[in-house]
């Protein structure tokens, strides 16, 4: 992928709801090597919607200062690809 393309960003946001559509559809999970990323978040929000008050409610009781991972997975943008501390952006 050529990171300075918004076509290819295009294509790269439409792959990721694919994949994760499909996932979900033979009963998979979102998951990933080092835990859910900015990528992976509106999928993962997407499966576990009936969990997610309850998520943020243990995320607050063991993270009341959010300093794991802030702006990561519950905070995350719905639209990962103009998140502004991606390590390439559309904008690079």
């Amino acid at each position: 992928m050529d990171t300075r393309r918004a076509d290819q960003w295009q294509s790269a946001r439409k792959a990721i709801t694919e994949i994760y559509e499909y996932v979900r559809s033979v009963n998979g999970t979102t998951s990933a090597e080092h835990g859910i990323g900015l990528s992976k978040a509106a999928a993962f929000k997407i499966e576990k919607a009936d969990s997610l008050s309850l998520l943020r409610t243990i995320k607050r009781a063991l993270d009341p200062n959010n300093i794991l991972n802030p702006g990561k997975l519950m905070e995350a943008p719905e639209d990962w690809v103009t998140a502004t501390d991606l390590r390439y952006s559309v904008n690079s």
